[in-house]
């Protein structure tokens, strides 16, 4: 048996300003690359990714793995249209040269968005199901954060979506993509999927299955996968900040040939959503509020998680609303900010050497004002550094230690996701002997910022990954809860 794999991953934020070009998808680190054939199964292998549980997959259910083509980049706005179609006709040429496949394993985000396609997901499953027919299985994994279409589940066999967030299952979701397709392909599964689309958007913070809302349902969805011929049932928060029709919390399940089944299971599931949908609107302290919480309090480290500036979810990195506030109110404090500027004006200065410099808020006029400082050059490093959740290799791009008064300030080449103190403590600093921690993230850094953390903070901040009742929505279908009373 022979499986052709690949895909593409990009998380799509439509109120960016930073449009995606194939330059963006060929930055070399652990959420971005393009690799070609046998590269992919040499760059993943013995990872925990989802490409590292189609590698290990292929061993379990006893297939041989094709490579096709992959391509991923760091959420940002909406992905050219050269971008996209070079991406796509890659991908599905290098299926057309797998010769002699039993079916295909794809790996697709789900929420990605191309300039003239808003659901490039399922026009890239179409175009493959065109390609291999109707017969052959076509078996997906996207993320929780995938706005699921019509179109999407149409296309493919079965969409299987990852289970948590903060995402720790790639590698699981990868090697249940393997047993399915197999089970396909041998004649054991025939797969029948119901999708359901709820008018709810819940903002990537109310996405965290370990809390409720999405703990109830997901939990749930793992009990009816335990029932017999039930296939896979994924509950999706859907990504909020893509502005396309199909964005939203929305079900999956997938059923060995009982429609019926698949219909009852998701419209349970939907049932208790929205029964649940107030649940899904945030409640957050202000960047003030925040801030004189950390200057009244005694003890450290307090993680404060930029929900604004998400880098995960397209922020830009360089938001300043945190860091300006900690350093005015003279907290002994650390964070990052992507400034590749700001970075090559500390190298030509050189290490130990005292200067002034213009830092963060370089990309738009949504996520603060520059910061006006004097300060020493602490340190200058390559800025890399081994992820503790994926194994791969974080390329910060050459990084900078910079020190204004009591605030450190981490400057990066490349945008760095906040999910690992290592984004600290490679370059020498380390988090947990500061009283304050500026986090761009929505809450992907929970699982390993966690322990180091006296407390964590989600903090409303101005910008395109925060309070979506202040973004300007064009093509999401209203009414939806948030931006609808209903």
């Amino acid at each position: 048996m022979r499986v052709a794999v690949g895909g593409y991953n990009h998380e799509t934020n439509t109120f960016s300003s930073e449009p995606t070009t194939l330059d963006s998808f060929r930055i070399e680190g652990s959420h971005s690359g393009i690799r070609i054939g046998n590269e992919i199964v040499d760059y993943f292998k013995r990872s925990r990714t989802v490409f590292g549980g189609f590698i290990d997959a292929s061993e379990r259910y006893g297939f041989e793995l094709v490579p096709t083509f992959y391509a991923e980049a760091l959420p940002s706005g909406i992905v050219k249209r050269d971008t996209f179609e070079y991406i796509e006709n890659n991908l599905i040429q290098g299926i057309e040269d797998a010769k002699d496949v039993n079916g295909l394993l794809i790996h697709l985000h789900g929420a990605t968005v191309t300039e003239g396609v808003d659901d490039p997901g399922g026009h890239t499953l179409s175009r493959m199901r065109a390609l291999v027919g109707e017969k052959m299985p076509v078996v997906v994994v996207n993320d929780l954060h995938g706005n699921i279409s019509d179109w999407m589940v149409k296309s493919a066999d079965v969409l299987i979506g990852y289970k948590t967030s903060p995402h720790v299952d790639y590698y699981e979701r990868g090697l249940e993509g393997g047993k399915v397709v197999t089970s396909i392909v041998r004649g054991h599964v025939k797969p029948t999927s119901v999708l359901k689309k709820l008018p709810i958007l819940p903002p990537s913070i109310k996405t965290d299955t370990r809390h409720p809302p999405m703990s109830v349902l997901t939990t749930l969805a793992q009990e009816m996968e335990k029932e017999k011929g039930v296939v896979n049932v994924s509950v999706n928060g859907g990504f909020c900040y893509s502005d396309v029709p199909d964005a939203g919390l929305n079900i999956v399940v997938t059923t060995n040939h009982n429609p019926s089944l698949a219909e009852e299971k998701a419209s349970l599931l939907e049932q208790l959503a929205w029964a649940m949908r107030r649940a899904f609107i945030p409640n957050m302290p202000t960047v003030e509020e925040a801030i004189t919480h950390v200057v009244n309090s005694k003890e450290g480290p307090i993680v404060l998680a930029d929900q604004g500036d998400n880098v995960l979810g397209g922020g830009p990195g360089d938001g300043t609303f945190l860091l300006k506030g900690l350093f005015e109110a003279g907290q002994d404090s650390i964070g990052v900010i992507h400034d590749p500027e700001a970075v090559s004006h500390c190298i030509k200065a050189g290490v130990r050497k005292e200067i002034n410099l213009k830092i963060g808020a370089k990309t738009d006029t949504l996520h603060g004002t520059p910061m006006v400082v004097e300060g020493r050059v602490r340190s200058i490093s390559e800025g890399t550094f081994r992820s503790q959740s994926s194994g791969l290799t974080v390329d910060m791009g050459r990084a900078v230690v910079f020190k204004t008064g009591p605030v450190d300030i981490v400057l990066t080449e490349n945008k760095a996701p906040q999910v690992d103190p290592l984004v600290f403590r490679s370059v020498g600093v380390e988090p947990s002997e500061k009283k304050a921690v500026i986090v761009k993230s929505s809450h992907a850094f929970a699982v390993l910022f966690g322990p180091l953390a006296r407390e964590i903070i989600y903090v409303d901040t101005p910008g395109i990954c925060g309070n979506i009742s202040s973004l300007a929505y064009h093509k999401v279908k209203r009414p939806i809860i948030p931006l609808d009373e209903m």
